[in-house]
């Protein structure tokens, strides 16, 4: 397996081509560290919203929508990110 640096990275729509792409390739950090707080601290208003208010539609969909920026913030992986070939980390 050879080494792939950032530089390198394809986006995600090329990794069910490319054989060299392993399944831990697809957690590689593409987001800076203060996009990553932000998306936490706007994760933990989002995620109690289903169970605060009444149960519409529309407050689980956003509780829905807390939990895909806790895990973006703690994983530091986002694949909206990766299918546009967008990486804002500076590693």
């Amino acid at each position: 397996m050879t080494n792939v640096g950032f530089s390198q990275l394809k986006p995600l729509w090329f990794l069910a081509a490319d054989s060299e792409y392993c399944a831990m390739k697809m957690f590689l950090t593409n987001q800076n560290r203060s996009e990553r707080i932000a998306r936490l601290v706007i994760a933990l208003f989002l995620i109690p919203l289903p169970f605060t208010q009444c149960s519409a539609m529309y407050s689980k969909v956003v509780g829905v929508l807390g939990l895909i920026l806790l895990f973006n913030a703690l994983v530091g992986t986002c694949y909206i990110y990766r299918l546009f070939g967008i990486n804002t980390c500076k590693v």
